[in-house]
């Protein structure tokens, strides 16, 4: 079977939660590996992530083919037995994944903008596919739990702010609010990263960034109609929420007096579903 649809097929299969046996595992492990391997040998030989040559739909099939693995893995897109020996196996190709993951994005992102004023038609096909979505997804699990185990340094916040910049610039786009799936990477994404104290602290270092996020929150709670996408707003909101009483907690009224605009904002996204009571935070 030719290299993009086996791992499309590993893909699918993964990602159903339906993998129990460890040496079926196994047995996708090894041909997901073959083909990493391969795509690694063309790097020298293909200069761009994003074009409409079958090497590069091969290379984006196996990345994402990875991503979802790993997705899998963690437990986060489904739960299933096989999730900790599926661990074991993607954990020793997460440093090389991450590389090539990272590299993916920051194509995409370099012809991201370009791509907004064009019709879906007129997009490229590695660029349409969800193949990006599924990478930006993984890249914030590994950095969550790179976060969690490493000293935070400059390179790694660099990268947090841009996988953080990637999903909300991809939220603003409305042809990619018309893909759930798309949709759903990038809220996971944020929602992922959001939960570390450490991720937040970068993210809040930039100025007004958390009004900015719920602001992108309001827009794809009006735009999109999906319980998933729901629970993920709202768990992006409620990160949001405690690191801005945290902030204004320490701050002086002027300070508080922003606190209370950026909960009238996030009162209008979530509506009778308020999840914390302002008054009391002010």
């Amino acid at each position: 079977m030719p290299l993009m649809p086996a791992t499309k097929v590993c893909s699918l299969w993964i990602t159903s939660s339906i993998a129990t046996d460890l040496n079926d595992l196994r047995r996708v492990h090894q041909l997901l590996v073959s083909s990493l391997n391969k795509i690694q040998q063309h790097d020298s030989q293909t200069s761009k992530i994003f074009s409409t040559t079958s090497a590069t739909m091969e290379r984006l099939a196996v990345l994402k083919a990875w991503a979802d693995m790993y997705a899998v893995s963690v437990g986060e897109l489904g739960k299933s037995t096989g999730a900790t020996s599926l661990l074991e196996l993607v954990t020793p190709e997460l440093s090389t994944l991450n590389v090539l993951w990272m590299a993916a994005l920051k194509e995409y992102a370099v012809i991201f903008v370009p791509l907004q004023q064009q019709t879906v038609d007129e997009v490229p096909f590695g660029v349409r596919e969800a193949s990006w979505s599924s990478i930006l997804y993984s890249c914030s699990l590994y950095y969550s739990k790179v976060l969690l185990e490493e000293r935070v340094d400059s390179e790694i916040k660099t990268d947090v702010q841009f996988l953080v910049g990637v999903a909300m610039s991809s939220l603003n786009d409305p042809k990619i609010l018309m893909n759930i799936e798309q949709t759903l990477c990038c809220l996971r994404c944020l929602s992922s990263l959001l939960r570390q104290k450490s991720s937040m602290e970068i993210v809040t270092n930039t100025k007004n960034m958390l009004v900015e996020i719920t602001i992108v929150q309001l827009r794809v709670i009006l735009s999109v109609s999906d319980s998933q996408a729901e629970e993920l707003i709202m768990d992006v909101l409620n990160s949001c929420v405690s690191a801005e009483s945290q902030n204004a907690a320490a701050s002086s009224d002027a300070g508080q007096s922003e606190f209370c605009q950026f909960g009238i904002i996030l009162d209008r996204v979530v509506g009778k579903h308020v999840i914390m009571n302002y008054s009391d935070a002010i």
